[in-house]
């Protein structure tokens, strides 16, 4: 699903691909990258809506048609009975603000939101918590037990390489995610700005820094020039998370 916006002359776009506190030091340049990312910490998303569309002149003639769109997302915290894993707002939203505006008159009657971990096992999610200015989600998944992305203490400094594990136009598969990696560039309009690919599909997937620690979470990207990656910051990040980690289904809110 792609949305677009436009501020103070950067125009960015919303990466869902649509189809139907610890601190190292640096590791050494020959370590191998399959040591130091946490790619089992790595989850494909999936959301499908059964979608009632009516015409807006008369309500008996409706069609009825399934819409999906997929995105990347990763663990943070585990518990006793599953995990927190956390994505883009725009990855949890069931769309419905967005088909409305498509189709006066529409209605989700049905939504699906499913984790695909890297084994290939796919889990219901939950919901826990939005903030859609900032466009972060926390949703959590009973039964998955995989090892938590560890935050990074200290925020990246300009210059610095980092990473990323994403799904773009829903590329995975079992044992594989794509890995890519770029600049941190710094921060723009209260967003931290990475010089790495993206396309759809990349919404919700983590910036990792050079030890394999969470530095950011890709959002969206600049419309004319996708190696201009935008994310919310690591001290967003940080609270972001620091808050919405201990489940009640009972308060789950929308900012």
């Amino acid at each position: 699903m792609f949305k677009t916006i436009s501020k103070l002359m950067v125009s960015i776009f919303f990466l869902s691909s649509c189809t139907t506190l610890s601190c190292v030091l640096p590791v050494e340049k020959n370590a191998s990258l399959s040591s130091i990312l946490p790619r089992h910490s790595f989850v494909k998303i999936e959301r499908i809506a059964k979608v009632k569309i009516c015409s807006p002149l008369d309500a008996e003639d409706c069609v009825e048609s399934k819409m999906g769109s997929s995105g990347s997302g990763f663990v943070i915290k585990n518990d006793d009975e599953g995990s927190y894993i956390m994505t883009a707002a725009h990855v949890c939203d069931t769309g419905d603000t967005n088909l409305a505006l498509m189709f006066p008159g529409s209605k989700i009657s049905k939504f699906s939101f499913t984790i695909i971990d890297l084994d290939g096992i796919k889990y219901s999610a939950e919901t826990i918590k939005m903030d859609k200015k900032r466009d972060m989600c926390i949703a959590y998944v009973y039964s998955l037990a995989k090892p938590p992305v560890k935050l990074a203490y200290y925020p990246p400094r300009p210059g610095d390489v980092a990473y990323n594990t994403a799904a773009p136009v829903g590329v995975f598969d079992t044992n594989m995610v794509p890995i890519l990696s770029g600049y941190y560039s710094g921060e723009k309009l209260g967003m931290a700005i990475y010089t790495i690919p993206v396309v759809g599909g990349s919404s919700g997937s983590p910036v990792l820094n050079q030890s394999g620690e969470l530095i950011g979470m890709i959002h969206s990207a600049h419309i004319r020039f996708h190696h201009l990656s935008l994310s919310p910051t690591h001290r967003q990040i940080t609270e972001f998370i620091r808050l919405n980690t201990k489940r009640r289904a009972s308060d789950n809110l929308i900012d």
